[in-house]
């Protein structure tokens, strides 16, 4: 079992805008001994390194591709204004209803928590670009023993910031706290 594994998701749009550097980087600045997953959305990303693996989304995810279809003629879960949202949507607010879209992220994490044998499954935002190398101690000290989940933290004047959340397999929580967001 591995340690650590982290995921991301992008399709063809992000692969070009920030996706590939993404890879770029973590391929230059992480351990060997942590797997990079990319749950591809009908694109290729290229890969140099045998701990960075592609797997199709859409292939590997059922209950991604069934959401998808079901929603794919709906406006209110692509952000539009419906029947759910017409007391509170407004433009500047409209990517809070954009189920769509943001569905790939947990059914990335789903299939990642439910087949990937390791201790801790991380979500990494595509647009993320590693500038320094990255140690294993200091993914223990952000991965620590006995907690479920980790993210990195803001001030308290902003939201959370879900661009880098940690899962651990080996805690309660983490399979059912996916699962139970998937079947949402």
């Amino acid at each position: 079992m591995k340690t650590y594994t982290v995921i991301t998701s992008f399709h063809q749009a992000g692969l070009e805008l920030y996706g590939q550097k993404m890879i770029d980087t973590f391929e230059q600045h992480w351990p060997d001994s942590v797997d990079l997953v990319v749950y591809a959305e009908n694109c290729n990303p290229v890969t140099t390194k045998n701990n960075v693996r592609v797997i199709d989304l859409l292939g590997a995810s059922k209950e991604c591709k069934r959401f998808v279809k079901r929603h794919r003629d709906n406006p209110e879960a692509h952000g539009g204004l419906g029947p759910h949202n017409e007391h509170d949507w407004t433009q500047k607010k409209s990517f809070k209803w954009q189920a769509v879209r943001f569905c790939y992220k947990v059914f990335s994490v789903h299939h990642a928590l439910n087949n990937i044998d390791s201790e801790w499954v991380i979500w990494l935002d595509a647009d993320s670009c590693t500038h320094s190398p990255v140690s294993t101690e200091w993914l223990a000290r952000v991965c620590p023993q006995g907690v479920d989940f980790s993210y990195l933290g803001r001030t308290e004047r902003y939201h959370s910031e879900c661009g880098w959340v940690g899962y651990n397999k080996l805690g309660n929580h983490a399979i059912n706290f996916a699962n139970s967001f998937a079947d949402m």
